[in-house]
């Protein structure tokens, strides 16, 4: 499944590094875990980056 390319609840300026790390979610998903995970992770991105928590 391909990432959405933002979520409104993500800041502008960390979209980009939203994108790069749905992408690498949806691939790890994918290969070694189910969609119901992948939904997981995905969901529990943008309240992350709201805290400013993707930048490291």
């Amino acid at each position: 499944m391909t990432p959405p390319d933002h979520d409104e609840r993500v800041p502008k300026a960390l979209r980009d590094r939203y994108h790069e790390i749905t992408t690498l979610t949806d691939e790890f998903c994918s290969q070694y875990l189910t969609d119901e995970y992948r939904t997981f992770a995905v969901a529990s991105l943008p309240p992350c980056a709201a805290k400013d928590r993707l930048r490291s």
